[in-house]
């Protein structure tokens, strides 16, 4: 595609520098001029012409302004191997601190009468606003245009269109602060607002429509421009002819699914995340569904929340051993010493740069104990962003693949893959299994695509293809991304494998990270097609090897900017549901997260607007089970952005259904691994379906409990459930009833039911 100018072509990959700021260096660093500019131009022009090391080159000859560019994002490996968390903790506040007080000495210039280019001012408006100085920034802002007004007149014409961007967003994020967590109620930060969702409290919103009012009347073209000036009005409670509804393809009628009543505050698990992954087990093996809460910043606790056994939650951090674990991107959970106990991996940095990971080993009881250095996991601490488990050589022991990020000023960073040696220990076995070195990672998922007992490794990428990577046996592997045709999107994210259509093959979902608002808004509001680009893929496996997208066909085309995300059966019909959280680094990037509904196996319908599950806070990790015991499936989503300011919440979307079936499984390998990750379960009911399930956390952005939660629809039970252990070897046991939960031991051939729940109070319900 030629461009039209050269104008245009600079534009692009200017654009496209911003985006390797975040692949490089990280969030932060790319913060204050990355959206922008990025949603000015078209990704997808972005993406298709500009070439990614000449643009980080320019972007860093362009960015040494008055805020500097050091970053925390530049610690190398070595730091993380030889300090604490909480000495790394230190270090991050240092780099911050130096970069607001470059920031501040921008204030004092603009107060003191000097009058700097607007690029210089809103990129140390942005560095204060994001450290939670919003007063400051709005300071700065608003002193700056006064400038501009003494030079232009008493209008807001000569101000340039990122100062008042900047400003509307401090107004913005200040009524969400006091409206939406201070005066929370079930109805706010919810899509399509409805009920009590305007803000009581609507002077900063009410602002911030007027500033995006004015940008708008600049650019009438512009459908993220119209989007932020609706959303806000709408938010200030003020009538508004601006289109915001989603186009009827996504809200179909009858509605799938009834209201999830968001009872977040009423379970006591009200603490503010920023991004971060989530783990949603039971870690004390009560029965009862735990909840582990993870916050990227360096300096945030790890939150470990004891289910009370009524579906309500206390806080346990403090003597779990999780206290002193600072920080987390991502967590996956595993047995990977085969002791019956769930152990976690907290995968930490993602877009921040480099940073330890930690393994921590669970007592079954509720407490951990961090082995990462006696485990050997401490020598190369990279930008990870995804860890997931799996037993790929067939040992009985759980490996781990790490899916990391590579660095400018960390050359030897790569993703890779641990053995676990069966001692404790783990060893790099990424080049001995014929892998090469992967960079700009984002998410891993295991799944043994092509049914021949193995798990097969997928990828996904950053600004290019993604990966998948077939085990041939003997701890090898063998590239055949091109033969399966599973190559995009371009911009990847979560991942997983699952059986969308219980025809026993695994099929594969890929999220599209996909930026630009503009795309989004046409997408959702305008119910336009969107490029190929722009969106996430689900392949469909035929079973002979290969891949056929049906993303289309299936009605997932929707343009996301996805991040965490995960899948699990909301309504018992035994087809598994798709739930995708979103997000920029930008505050004013608010757009719904999603709810895809599955419907037989044969299509997708959006449930976000019927199942009022459309949070439009940052939504990272994902996870589904049954938190308070009824047997029916809810979902958690740890809800937060990339910055401070940018924190907010999880939101617990509480099942209402009744009437349908559920039974959950639990395995225990003996040959297998022993939470047996990888086996594959096939419950044929009464009426001849079949229900197919992998055991797994699910998602790469978010770990749903390995047990697994098998909808029945209307059967009253299962009649007969085969199971594939990953040793290879299969059994069958017959008879088990909806609504109970068993436990399975490999090669004792029975069910052994576990004891019914106790009496659970009644769960909050919002009409």
């Amino acid at each position: 595609m030629k461009l039209r100018s050269n104008g245009r072509r600079l534009g692009c990959i200017v654009a496209l520098a911003l985006l390797a700021g975040v692949v490089w260096v990280g969030y932060p660093f790319a913060i204050p001029l990355l959206n922008p500019i990025a949603e000015e131009t078209r990704a997808r022009q972005v993406f298709r012409e500009a070439k990614v090391r000449n643009a980080w080159r320019l972007l860093r000859t362009g960015m040494s302004g008055e805020v500097g560019n050091e970053t925390w994002n530049e610690t190398r490996s070595e730091f993380h191997r030889d300090h604490t968390l909480a000495e790394a903790c230190v270090e991050a506040t240092r780099w911050a601190d130096a970069r607001i007080n470059r920031a501040r000495g921008m204030l004092q210039d603009v107060l003191s009468g000097s009058r700097p280019d607007a690029e210089p001012v809103v990129a140390a408006a942005r560095v204060l606003l994001e450290n939670e100085l919003a007063d400051e920034a709005k300071q700065l802002l608003e002193r700056r245009i006064e400038g501009y007004l003494a030079q232009g007149g008493s209008d807001l014409g000569p101000v340039p269109d990122m100062v008042l961007r900047t400003l509307a967003e401090v107004d913005l994020r200040d009524g969400e602060l006091v409206n939406c967590l201070r005066l929370h109620n079930p109805d706010r930060c919810l899509y399509p607002l409805a009920g009590d969702a305007a803000h009581e409290m609507a002077g900063p919103v009410k602002a911030a429509a007027g500033l995006f009012g004015v940008l708008l009347a600049r650019d009438r073209g512009d459908p993220a421009a119209r989007w932020r000036a609706g959303l806000s009005a709408a938010l200030a409670g003020q009538r508004t002819d601006l289109p915001i509804a989603p186009a009827p393809r996504w809200n179909p009628q009858p509605p799938p699914l009834p209201p999830f009543p968001e009872i977040s505050t009423e379970v006591g698990l009200r603490r503010l995340r920023a991004a971060g992954g989530t783990v949603l087990d039971d870690f004390d093996e009560d029965g009862d569904l735990d909840i582990l809460l993870l916050s990227y910043l360096p300096c945030d606790p790890a939150l470990f929340m004891l289910n009370r056994g009524d579906g309500s939650f206390a806080d346990a951090t403090a003597g779990s051993g999780l206290e002193s674990e600072l920080g987390g991107f991502n967590a996956a959970q595993a047995d990977v010493n085969n002791d019956g106990h769930l152990d976690v991996v907290i995968a930490r940095s993602g877009w921040g740069g480099t940073g330890r990971n930690s393994l921590l080993l669970g007592d079954g009881h509720g407490h951990f104990e961090d082995v990462t250095r006696r485990a050997g996991l401490d020598a190369d601490n990279d930008a990870t962003m995804s860890a997931q488990f799996t037993d790929y050589d067939g040992d009985g022991w759980i490996d781990l693949f790490l899916a990391n990020l590579s660095l400018e000023n960390a050359s030897g960073s790569r993703s890779r893959l641990y053995r676990n040696r069966g001692d404790g220990t783990f060893e790099d076995a990424t080049f001995a299994a014929g892998l090469p070195s992967i960079r700009f990672a984002t998410g891993v998922a295991w799944g043994d695509y092509d049914d021949d007992g193995r798990p097969d490794l997928y990828v996904s990428v950053v600004l290019g293809p993604n990966l998948l990577f077939r085990n041939e046996g003997g701890g090898r592997f063998a590239d055949v991304t091109a033969k399966a045709g599973v190559l995009a999107p371009l911009v990847s994210f979560a991942t997983w494998f699952f059986d969308y259509d219980n025809d026993g093959h695994l099929d594969l979902w890929a999220d599209s990270y996909w930026v630009v608002l503009r795309d989004g808004v046409e997408s959702l509001v305008d119910g336009r097609d969107a490029d190929p680009a722009s969106i996430p893929r689900l392949y469909r496996n035929r079973g002979d090897g290969t891949f056929e997208d049906r993303t289309r066909a299936l009605g997932v085309d929707a343009v996301m900017s996805a991040m965490g995300a995960n899948f699990g059966d909301l309504d018992g019909d035994g087809w598994l549901d798709i739930y995708v959280g979103t997000g920029t680094p930008s505050l004013s990037h608010l757009v719904p997260n999603r709810l895809f509904h599955n419907v037989r196996g044969e299509r997708f319908e959006d449930a976000t607007v019927a199942a009022r599950v459309g949070h439009l806070q940052k939504g990272h990790g994902v996870a589904f089970g049954d938190v308070d015991g009824d047997r029916n499936v809810d979902l958690l989503v740890n809800l937060g952005g990339a910055i401070p300011i940018d924190r907010y919440g999880p939101a617990l979307f509480h099942n209402p259904l009744l009437g349908h079936h559920v039974t959950e499984v639990e395995l225990r390998g003996t040959r297998s691994n022993a939470a047996a990750l990888g086996a594959r379960i096939t419950a044929w009911l009464a009426d001849g379906r079949r229900v197919e399930r992998v055991v797994g956390s699910g998602g790469s952005f978010g770990a749903s409990p390995l047990r697994q939660s098998i909808g029945l629809g209307d059967a009253a039970g299962i009649d007969r459930l085969e199971i594939r252990w990953p040793s290879g070897s299969r059994e069958s046991v017959s008879g088990l009833a909806g609504g109970a939960r068993y436990r399975i031991v490999e090669g004792e051939g029975h069910a052994v039911q576990m004891p019914a729940p106790p009496p659970r109070r009644e769960a909050p319900v919002q009409p």
